[in-house]
């Protein structure tokens, strides 16, 4: 999903969230930019989200391993290509 966040408040929490991966890009003046994070199925965002399974970017860059953590992260007896 994408949406337009003029403030980078979004960027900016996520940036901030305790006992996350950290990508090894994306970040432009202290804003993450081009994003893409996987989480474990069944997560709960309660007062804030798990830790990730993948967290990483530009997204046409790591399109490769974003596709391996959706996988990998699919119930055992999920059909995928």
């Amino acid at each position: 999903m994408q949406f337009w966040d003029e403030p980078h408040l979004v960027a900016r929490y996520i940036r901030d969230l305790p006992n996350q991966p950290q990508p090894d890009c994306c970040d432009r003046s202290g804003i993450l930019w081009d994003l893409a994070a996987v989480y474990p199925p069944g997560s709960q965002w309660t007062t804030s989200p798990p830790p990730a399974v993948f967290v990483n970017g530009a997204v046409v860059q790591v399109q490769p391993a974003l596709t391996q953590a959706i996988l990998r992260s699919l119930p055992p007896n999920t059909h995928h290509p």
